[in-house]
């Protein structure tokens, strides 16, 4: 004879089997690391994000070593933003040091130090690579870590203007 058996009872049995078992530490929920990381953030602490993306930019040669850069950004963390670099080039050497501040549609800032080599050939264009760090900002950047490899194609325009893109791929802490 075949007894019928109600759901709510053979879940109730399950349950039942399981209390003896040893392991009863909560499993923490799916989204438990983005809600700590928020947490965190919140606290004052902060988190690692991804910093990469790509960035064209126009350049103005405004002196025998130094040059302005402008551009438009699409980065991770940053969305959409501006750039504004101001680099002192030592053409002999091929090498360059930089600062740069992105701003964020929201005006938030980051700023960014930089250093690397450049170089180009007679056709006037060129690789230009390098270390980007980030230096604080404000908004959600005000104490920003973080180094970011950069990688740039350029070519000069003109005898005082150039254009290129660049592509930075590292981590930000904010």
């Amino acid at each position: 004879m075949r007894v019928p058996m109600n759901p709510s009872l053979l879940l109730l049995v399950a349950l039942a089997a399981c209390a003896g078992d040893a392991s009863t530490a909560p499993v923490a929920p799916r989204d438990a690391g983005l809600l700590a990381a928020h947490a965190g953030a919140a606290l004052g602490s902060t988190v690692v994000r991804p910093w990469k993306g790509r960035c064209d930019v126009e350049a103005d040669i405004t002196g025998p070593t130094t040059i302005l850069i402008n551009g438009t950004c699409d980065l991770a963390h940053l969305g959409r933003t501006t750039v504004v670099t101001e680099e002192t080039m030592d053409w002999a050497l091929g090498t360059f040091t930089n600062t740069s501040t992105y701003t964020a549609a929201n005006g938030d800032r980051l700023h960014t130090s930089g250093s690397g080599t450049a170089t180009f050939g007679s056709d006037g264009t060129g690789t230009v690579v390098g270390t980007w760090t980030a230096d604080g900002g404000t908004g959600r950047f005000a104490g920003a870590s973080g180094s970011a490899a950069y990688a740039e194609s350029a070519r000069i325009t003109g005898p005082t203007s150039a254009e290129g893109t660049y592509t930075l791929d590292g981590q930000l802490d904010y």
